[in-house]
Parts: C-alpha cells; sequence; structure tokens
C-alpha cells in the first residue's frame, strides 16, 4: 500500500481515536455522573470502561499499524498510547473496582490515587494522540500532495 494511503488511513484512526477519547472523558462520564443516581453511574460506568479500553486499544494498534512505515515515531507512539490502555485495564480497573468495593475507609485513599492515575493516563492520552495527530496531518507524505 502506498506510504499516502497508510498516511490517511493512521489519520483517520487516530482522528477516530482522539475523538471517541475527549467525547468519553468530556460528554459521557461527566454526564452519567450528573444525570444518573451515584449507584447508578458508578454501575454504568464498570461495564462500561471495559469495553471502552478494548475499542481503543485496538483503534489505536490499527492506527500504530498504519502509520509504522510513513511515520515510524508516530507508528511507535500510538503503540504506547495502546500500552496504557491495556494497562489501565488489565491492571489499574480491577484494583479500582476492588477498592471501590471495600466498606472501609482505608481504601478511599487508595482508590482516589488509582482513579487519579488513570486520570492522568487517560489525558496524557488525549495529548499525545492529538500530537499524533497533528504530526501526521501536517508533516506526513498526505500533507506533500497539497503542497506540490
Amino acid at each position: 500500500m502506498p506510504e499516502y494511503l497508510l498516511s490517511l488511513v493512521a489519520i483517520v484512526l487516530v482522528a477516530i481515536l482522539f475523538g471517541s477519547m475527549v467525547f468519553f472523558a468530556g460528554v459521557m462520564a461527566p454526564l452519567t455522573h450528573r444525570k444518573l443516581p451515584p449507584e447508578v453511574a458508578g454501575a454504568f460506568l464498570r461495564e462500561v470502561f471495559p469495553v471502552y479500553y478494548l475499542v481503543m486499544v485496538t483503534v489505536a494498534l490499527l492506527g500504530a499499524a498504519a502509520a509504522f512505515k510513513p511515520n515510524p515515531i508516530a507508528g511507535a507512539a500510538l503503540a504506547l498510547v495502546a500500552m496504557g490502555f491495556v494497562y489501565a485495564r488489565l491492571f489499574l480497573l480491577p484494583r479500582i473496582n476492588r477498592l471501590r468495593d471495600e466498606p472501609d475507609s482505608a481504601g478511599d485513599g487508595a482508590f482516589r490515587r488509582l482513579h487519579h492515575q488513570s486520570v492522568v493516563i487517560n489525558l496524557s492520552q488525549i495529548v499525545l494522540a492529538l500530537v499524533i495527530l497533528l504530526a501526521l496531518a501536517i508533516m506526513g507524505p498526505l500533507a506533500q500532495l497539497f503542497t506540490h
């Protein structure tokens, strides 16, 4: 496949990744907490997060595969974004859920710390996805089509 087509596929996938992450963090999660009772919101998000992480890791890995030939740095950065989703889904999420279920207040501090860690990872992934998107769109082979 020509590099400009790989670049275009990578741009579309990273745009989907970035848009989905921003929508989930900026609209879906806050709206869920605002509109639903706390116990329902928590139960709903517990069901949504594993799916969210699985979809996002898939999109990030497909984007990494498409981006690697035209831009190996972008491909590697997208693989790093994917690893963040894997880490969050396999390690953070089960611990956060377990701590959330603990009735004692000792779990509350650990819960907040792990939840904060997941938020920092997610925000870092959003920023990195935006940087990758801009790099692919502005500096990639696709951009050369419009400058020649």
